[in-house]
């Protein structure tokens, strides 16, 4: 946002009542002429759903995790640029971004926006060569870097391709949520015998976290 205001850009805030319902952020779109809109995969699938004839002249920013092939084939088809991201933290700068030019193809996310920002390496810490699946690393400091939880590699021609997660870490709008952690404090509740925790895919909001818990034979409460 502070990048498109020093260009000029007019910053447009979505009222807390429209920020889950797809007509009136399909309206608003409109009426403000977004020319971008960084939304999760769950509020494009609501804005899309308004209407099968919807126009959409603008880039739509969508991190890499929820850029599915279907979801990225209906905002073109609607008229948007796909710009896929990808950031450390839920309120971080974006690590890379790159336009999606082939909706069959939406795993790639670009380059670092900052030059040696992320590095991919093993499971020893090291480097790996372009082609070599690792752990995507976003870098903090001098010598600190922190784990996006994704595994990615570089293509050879600089750009960073996203092939999944790293076990436990999954991603909900891209958020990363650690699944094992979710889960232990899950076990912890009195009466709780033993406790599993998945994302799932959903058609009507994208993706959603799903607990499951087993409780103990005597164990008595409600959820």
């Amino acid at each position: 946002a502070m990048l498109a205001l020093a260009e000029g850009a007019e910053l447009v805030f979505v009222p807390q009542t429209a920020a889950q319902d797809g007509a009136q952020l399909a309206a608003l779109l409109r009426s403000e002429n977004a020319g971008l809109f960084h939304a999760p995969g769950a509020v494009w699938k609501a804005i899309l759903a308004t209407d099968s004839g919807l126009s959409l002249p603008l880039i739509a920013v969508l991190d890499v995790t929820e850029a599915t092939p279907d979801l990225v084939t209906a905002l073109v088809n609607a008229g948007a640029s796909v710009l896929c991201v990808h950031r450390a933290t839920a309120s971080s700068f974006p690590l890379a971004a790159g336009l999606v030019s082939d909706a069959r193809d939406t795993s790639s996310f670009g380059r670092p926006l900052v030059p040696g920002a992320a590095r991919i390496l093993d499971e020893r810490g090291l480097r790996v060569p372009a082609g070599v699946v690792g752990q995507l690393h976003a870098v903090v400091g001098a010598e600190s870097t922190v784990n996006t939880g994704l595994m990615a590699r570089w293509r050879n021609d600089g750009t960073l391709q996203y092939v999944g997660t790293a076990a436990p870490v999954a991603f909900v709008e891209g958020c990363a949520i650690d699944t094992a952690a979710v889960a232990s404090h899950l076990k912890q509740w009195p009466g709780v015998l033993d406790a599993a925790v998945a994302v799932l895919d959903d058609p009507r909001v994208h993706r959603r976290l799903v607990a499951r818990i087993q409780p103990h034979p005597s164990a008595a409460f409600d959820l």
